[in-house]
C-alpha cells in the first residue's frame, strides 16, 4: 500500500499546519470582530447652500428719436436724464436658488418700497406695496417718479433750510417660510428674510445708478488698447444681481470605511468578506467530517477507506476456507494498521449480510468482519468476529 496516501488520508482534518490555521483564526476573528463591532455608516452635517437673489433692470417712455439712449434702449446703469423723462419703471426678479436642496415655500410675501432720503437727515417713504406670491419666484415692477421726488426733495429743504445730497432708494424685501426637504440640522423649517437695494443718486439734471460705472479699470485698460470704449457689460451684471447666501447642514448617511494601506473598504464589504472567511475557514475546518459524510453515503467500504486512508479493493469471490485460516480482528482499525505495517492492500468482499475485509501478509491472512448495517462513526467501536476456523457468510 501507499504509505504517503495512507498517512494524509489517516487526518483528514489536517489542511496545514497548526500555526497556520492559528493565524489565520486570528486574522478572521479581529476583522470579523471589526466589522461587526463598528457600524456600518456614519450621520455627517454636510453643508449646503441657498441663495435669495435679487436681479433689477429698469426703463421709461423714451421719447422716439431723442437721440440720448442708444437705439432708445434703456440699459442698467445708464444715467436718467430728467428732460427727457422723470419717470421710470424699476423690474425687480426675485427666486430661491439652490444647486442641492429641495425649497418650497409658504406665507411668501414680496415687498417694494421707494425711500426718498437726503444726508441733511431726513427721509420719506414714497412707496410701499405689498405682494404675496407661492412657490420659489416672483416678479414685481415698481414705479419710481424723480419729479415727484424732487419736489418733496425741494419742499424739505425749503422746510429745514438744509441742503443735502439727496438719495432714491428702491427696496425689495422678501419673507417666507421655507421647507427643506431631507434631514436638516436644526429641522425643516425656517423663517427666511432677505433684502436688495437699488440707489439713484439724484441731481437736478439726471438721476444716476449709486456707485456705478460704466467701464471698470480693466474694462477700460482694454477699451484703449482695442480703441473702443464700447464694455461695461459685466460691471452692469454684476451691479444688477444682488444675491443673499444662506447655509444649512443636511444630515447624510455616509458609509463608514477602512482604510488599509491604498485600499479601501466600506464596513458592509468588510462584513461580507469576514463572513465568507469564516464560511471558507469553517468549510476547511469540517472538511475531514464533510468527506466522511460524504463517503459514508457512498457504502461502508467507502467510508473505511476515507477514514482510515487504506486503499480498499473489492473482489467478487474470495477462495473457500480463507475464513478459517484468517486472524480475525476486532476493529477495522487494527486491519488497517496491519496493512500499513505489510504495506499491503485491504481486499474487500461483499456478502449477503456481512462484508468481510482481508490483508494478506505473506502467508498470514488478517480479516475484519463487519455487518453492512452496522453503524461506523466510530472507528474504535468493535465490530462481530467470527470465530476461528470459518468462513463467516
Amino acid at each position: 500500500m501507499n504509505r504517503q496516501r495512507s498517512d494524509a488520508a489517516k487526518a483528514p482534518h489536517a489542511a496545514g499546519s497548526l500555526g497556520w490555521w492559528l493565524t489565520v483564526t486570528i486574522v478572521t476573528a479581529l476583522v470579523a470582530g471589526y466589522a461587526w463591532s463598528h457600524p456600518t455608516v456614519e450621520t455627517m452635517d454636510v453643508p449646503a447652500t441657498y441663495t435669495s437673489t435679487y436681479h433689477f433692470s429698469y426703463d421709461g417712455d423714451i421719447p422716439a428719436g431723442s437721440g440720448v439712449y442708444n437705439g432708445d434702449t434703456m440699459r442698467f446703469g445708464d444715467p436718467v436724464y430728467l428732460k427727457v423723462l422723470d419717470r421710470i419703471d424699476v423690474a425687480v426678479d426675485f427666486s430661491f436658488l439652490a444647486a442641492s436642496l429641495d425649497i418650497t415655500s409658504d406665507n411668501a410675501q414680496l415687498t417694494t418700497q421707494v425711500l426718498l432720503s437726503s444726508d441733511a437727515g431726513w427721509s420719506r417713504l414714497l412707496v410701499d406695496e405689498h405682494l404675496p406670491f407661492e412657490g420659489t419666484a416672483a416678479t414685481a415692477r415698481i414705479g419710481v417718479d424723480f419729479a415727484q421726488a424732487q419736489r418733496v426733495a425741494a419742499e424739505l429743504a425749503d422746510t429745514t433750510g438744509v441742503t443735502g445730497a439727496v438719495q432714491v432708494a428702491v427696496v425689495v424685501g422678501v419673507t417666507s417660510d421655507l421647507t427643506i426637504a431631507g434631514r436638516i440640522s436644526g429641522g425643516p423649517l425656517r423663517h427666511d428674510v432677505s433684502a436688495a437695494t437699488l440707489v439713484f443718486d439724484l441731481g437736478p439734471d439726471a438721476a444716476t445708478v449709486h456707485g456705478f460705472s460704466p467701464l471698470a479699470p480693466d474694462e477700460v485698460v482694454q477699451a484703449i488698447e482695442n480703441g473702443s470704449l464700447t464694455g461695461g457689460t459685466s460691471q452692469a451684471d454684476t451691479a444688477a444681481v444682488q444675491s443673499t447666501a444662506t447655509t444649512v447642514n443636511q444630515i447624510v448617511d455616509h458609509d463608514m470605511t477602512v482604510s488599509i494601506g491604498g485600499w479601501n473598504m466600506d464596513i458592509h464589504g468588510l462584513r461580507t468578506v469576514s463572513l465568507v472567511a469564516l464560511a471558507v475557514f469553517m468549510g476547511v475546518l469540517m472538511w475531514g467530517d464533510i468527506s466522511l459524510w460524504i463517503a459514508r453515503r457512498r457504502g461502508e467500504a467507502a467510508y473505511l477507506e476515507a477514514r482510515f486512508g487504506a486503499d480498499i479493493h473489492t473482489v467478487t469471490d474470495v477462495p473457500a476456507g480463507l475464513g478459517a485460516e484468517a486472524v480475525w480482528l476486532g476493529s477495522f482499525e487494527s486491519l488497517a494498521a496491519m496493512a500499513e505495517n505489510a504495506e499491503a492492500e485491504i481486499l474487500h468482499h461483499r456478502g449477503s449480510e456481512l462484508d468481510r475485509y482481508f490483508v494478506f501478509d505473506g502467508p498470514r491472512v488478517y480479516a475484519y468482519l463487519a455487518e453492512r448495517a452496522a453503524a461506523v462513526d466510530d472507528a474504535q467501536d468493535t465490530a462481530t468476529t467470527a470465530p476461528a476456523g470459518g468462513d463467516h457468510e
